[in-house]
């Protein structure tokens, strides 16, 4: 526990750290004043909801609309909510996936393989048709550039720096006896070497206290800005939530259970901590086989690209096989934050992908962790 303690501080004094940390939040201000245009539209809905309620097909919503002053904005919300629409009422996902396999051109196995995902999403879509919570005005119009701009613009640049800083703390928290030129002292005995146990416990510690703190740091300003507090209770299924597939085809946000906006950011937010925990245990892997901090760090970055390429060049060859399980790598999960609970269209095979990859790559990359530490206690370091 003492060298645990020790080896934390050490992280938590880094200069590095702590100038890293500000630089991250100022970029992620800049990301959040990029939607400042909205703030008008997105004030009125938020301003109009304690008359109007949250449901366009309850006659107290027009009704309340009447009750404000009349202005350029109540006649456009007005004009979008006065014809109720539930887009996910009889929605069939069978016809979605037939769209979706011909984008990609699958075929074969793989092809029921991924037909059999939008069976399973259709009892869900029903589901959340039969509650009416499609029917949520959430921002109306701007609920779809305000979901990405909360959630794949602001959380995901969140995300991005806490992945990469946990990576940097984990490999300097591993190379530091190298760089210090102390490590023949510190390894030379069995006990020495189980010092790796306490780096990876404080590279973990630090790194997800500082996932913590910018995604507090993040969005607390992020709310103080946009009426988020207000949307937190809108269903992201609303029908005024689309996605956009291609150009000319959009559909409505699929996700495997009912969402509050509130839960959906919980739940991204939970599963960032377990993709952080996945990152630091890549890095200590990096750490662990190669001495060197430098060698490190381009192990991880030229296996991170080939992560991002493999299913790429798999699809371009007609590798389907090879294209799914590429999109199961933790860089992959990262690079489709914004899908995150979703069907995620042709990025996945699989029901809940983002949650079963990220916690199959926790318990691979945990054995891997395992297997290069007892590599590690074994080799001769001269």
């Amino acid at each position: 526990m003492r060298l645990f303690r020790f080896e934390l501080a050490k992280l938590l004094r880094l200069p590095m750290l702590w100038g890293f940390l500000l630089l991250s939040l100022a970029l992620n201000g800049l990301f959040t004043m990029t939607g400042i245009h909205e703030k008008p539209w997105l004030d009125y809905v938020a301003s109009s909801l304690p008359v109007t309620f949250q449901r366009t097909d309850d006659p107290a919503f027009l009704a309340g609309l009447d009750t404000l002053p009349a202005e350029e904005f109540r006649e456009t919300l007005r004009e979008q909510a006065s014809v109720p629409v539930n887009a996910l009422d009889g929605y069939d996902t069978a016809a979605l996936a037939h769209a979706e396999a011909g984008l990609i051109g699958l075929s074969g196995s793989w092809a029921d393989i991924f037909a059999q995902k939008y069976e399973k999403l259709q009892p869900i879509v029903d589901e959340i048709a039969a509650s009416g919570a499609a029917y949520d005005i959430y921002a109306a119009s701007g609920t779809h550039d305000f979901q990405v701009h909360l959630t794949g613009i602001v959380y995901h640049a969140a995300l991005t720096e806490a992945l990469l800083l946990a990576v940097l703390l984990t490999l300097y928290a591993f190379g530091y006896e190298v760089q210090n030129r102390t490590d023949l002292l510190v390894f030379s005995t069995r006990s020495g070497r189980g010092v790796n146990r306490a780096k990876l416990a404080a590279a973990l510690t630090a790194s997800l206290l500082c996932y913590l703190l910018l995604c507090v740091l993040t969005l607390i300003p992020f709310a103080l800005v946009y009426p988020l507090r207000d949307f937190l209770s809108m269903n992201v299924s609303s029908s005024f939530h689309y996605v956009a597939v291609t150009p000319v085809l959009s559909k409505p946000f699929l996700t495997w259970r009912p969402f509050t906006l509130a839960g959906y950011l919980g739940a991204s937010l939970l599963l960032g901590a377990a993709l952080t925990a996945v990152f630091v245990l890549f890095a200590a892997v990096c750490g662990l086989l190669l001495r060197n901090t430098y060698f490190a760090f381009l192990a991880w970055f030229v296996l991170s690209v080939s992560m991002m390429a493999l299913p790429a060049l798999c699809a371009d060859v007609r590798l389907f096989g090879g294209y799914f399980l590429g999109m199961c790598l933790p860089v992959q999960v990262w690079f489709y934050q914004q899908s995150w609970f979703t069907d995620m269209g042709t990025a996945s095979f699989l029901p809940w992908h983002e949650t079963v990859c990220t916690l199959a790559a926790l318990a691979g990359f945990a054995l891997l962790t395992l297997l290069a530490a007892r590599h590690f206690h074994r080799k001769d370091l001269t």
